[in-house]
């Protein structure tokens, strides 16, 4: 195979099919090397403009390609686009097998698409390093999505593709393992505060869900109508658990269970939520059992193994997730109820925040909350601080009672029931 360099290039033959040419648009020496057996050639800059220093480090890169072919070791360096579809495909057969989250994936995907392939393009998978990681932070915050700064919580979600690219490569042996950092945010964004979660008032949420009931008959397909009618049961039910959106297309009608506790003398439903974080059951409020089981009386899919929110089944029979987010942005534009007060925009995981809100409001302990919501007590903390101290206030100015009697006594009556 032949590649040889164009007319006016400078250019000196070593040997064994290695050569070093340079040319007038830089001044450093480049490397060429034939790969015997494969048809290709390594290319490799020697940042140098010194000709005898490039001859040596012409020689020691060639020596460590030749090494690597011994040790069956991948020669040619895989490119980040490249390296991208190679883990979507990755990530598809995972998630075939159930063992990656859709949602996950669909983000992913998007991202990789308007922002990784934008920037690195075929740039080597070795070229990132911690400077070029701060260069594409500045690059993404200046594009984003219709000219708007992204979230902190969105830059966080696409530096974890990022590093779960680097690994997989890593771990495929496309990449010499810790040759690539793991990438951070720039402090910065790092320390910027996480925005206040558009969410809806009391007043909205009435509103909402009388509109909502109202917009399911509008539709002009039978689909259409179907879609609206399990988005009105599933919009239910995520402001009664304060479920995340992708924990919707995976719950199916076996992880919804009624429990009795002896403690209160009370049933309540619970959920087994599978999304984002580790699974675990949830207590929904009082009114999700009478939501679950209305919908169970419509719903043509209530096998234990099919989804709560289908209506429909696909070719094999199994039942299938409409496109809620969508509609339910739609009917949000429909009824002027796509921004808060604020101009943030809404959607379906705003019922997430509105859930969390009303609980602070009513008292309910951040720790128990948390661990209800399944994430950690400092989010709490940091996305819903604006629950103002006024509206706990009742909490705040509860005093302790005065003791007037002997502080034993009633430490004593427990003694004597419990005997």
């Amino acid at each position: 195979m032949q590649d040889t360099p164009k007319e006016g290039v400078e250019r000196r033959e070593l040997g064994e099919g290695l050569m070093i040419w340079r040319d007038a648009k830089s001044p450093f020496w480049q490397m060429r090397a034939y790969v015997p057996g494969t048809r290709r050639y390594v290319r490799q800059s020697l940042k140098t403009a010194d000709e005898h220093k490039a001859i040596v480090e012409a020689r020691k890169r060639w020596m460590r390609v030749q090494v690597r072919m011994e040790d069956n070791l991948p020669i040619f360096e895989l490119r980040i686009e490249k390296a991208c579809d190679l883990w979507i495909k990755h990530a598809e057969k995972l998630e075939e097998k159930g063992e990656f989250r859709p949602a996950v994936l669909y983000f992913a995907r998007g991202t990789i698409k308007r922002y990784l392939k934008a920037y690195f393009g075929t740039r080597p998978l070795s070229s990132i390093d911690h400077g070029e990681s701060d260069r594409y932070w500045r690059w993404r915050i200046e594009n984003g999505k219709q000219g708007k700064s992204p979230r902190k919580v969105t830059l966080s979600m696409e530096l974890t593709v990022i590093n779960q690219i680097i690994e997989w490569a890593e771990i495929q042996g496309h990449v010499k393992r810790a040759l690539i950092p793991r990438l951070k945010l720039p402090k910065p964004l790092a320390k910027r505060k996480q925005e206040r979660r558009a969410a809806f008032s009391a007043h909205e949420m009435d509103t909402l869900f009388a509109m909502l009931k109202l917009w399911q008959g509008q539709g002009y397909k039978h689909t259409h109508r179907m879609t609206r009618m399990v988005l009105y049961y599933a919009v239910r039910l995520v402001y009664l658990s304060g479920m995340r959106t992708n924990d919707l297309p995976l719950l199916r009608w076996r992880d919804v269970r009624e429990t009795w506790s002896e403690r209160d003398q009370h049933w309540y439903v619970e959920l087994y939520l599978r999304g984002k974080v580790e699974p675990g059951w949830v207590v929904a409020l009082p009114d999700a059992r009478k939501y679950l089981l209305e919908w169970r009386e419509l719903s043509p899919c209530t096998d234990p193994d099919d989804l709560v929110f289908s209506f429909e089944r696909d070719k094999e029979g199994r039942s299938k997730f409409p496109g809620l987010e969508s509609s339910f942005r739609l009917f949000l534009k429909e009824n002027n109820l796509w921004k808060d007060a604020d101009g943030e925009q809404r959607s379906l995981y705003s019922l997430r925040h509105t859930y969390a809100t009303e609980a602070l409001k009513h008292g309910v302990p951040i720790e128990d909350l948390a661990r209800n919501m399944r994430t950690s007590v400092s989010m709490i903390v940091e996305h819903y601080g604006h629950v103002t101290n006024l509206e706990k206030a009742k909490v705040l100015t509860q005093r302790p009672v005065t003791l007037t009697i002997d502080p034993f006594a009633g430490l004593l009556e427990e003694e004597e029931e419990e005997v």
